[in-house]
């Protein structure tokens, strides 16, 4: 099993449109083989904080997902990694700092 911890500093002003993004992608998720579960956890000391703990079967099952046509069109930019999507009426700053972490669970 594959795990993929991410930190999602929110774009204060775009809040809404960030955690909607984070509830659609979840959704699409849900439906994709290999996924196995998704939790959002939200910092109570920083409103514009919150982790995706998100698991998958293998890291094969999380390329074919991350690779699908029909995802939002994000991107990407600087070593902060702010993230942007893109829409018919520009980009729109969701994350102002992102950080991804891959892990697989050690055997006991």
């Amino acid at each position: 099993m594959i795990t993929i911890v991410v930190l999602h500093v929110i774009a204060e002003e775009n809040r809404d449109l960030a955690l909607g993004l984070i509830s659609r992608n979840t959704e699409k998720a849900k439906q994709f083989p290999g996924f196995i579960s998704r939790r959002i956890l939200h910092s109570l000391d920083d409103p514009c904080c919150c982790y995706s703990v998100t698991s998958w079967r293998t890291q094969a099952d999380i390329d074919r997902f991350r690779n699908r046509p029909d995802r939002p069109q994000l991107d990407v930019e600087g070593e902060e990694r702010r993230i942007y999507e893109r829409t018919p009426a520009g980009c729109i700053l969701l994350f102002t700092r992102t950080r991804t972490e891959t892990c697989e669970e050690a055997e006991q």
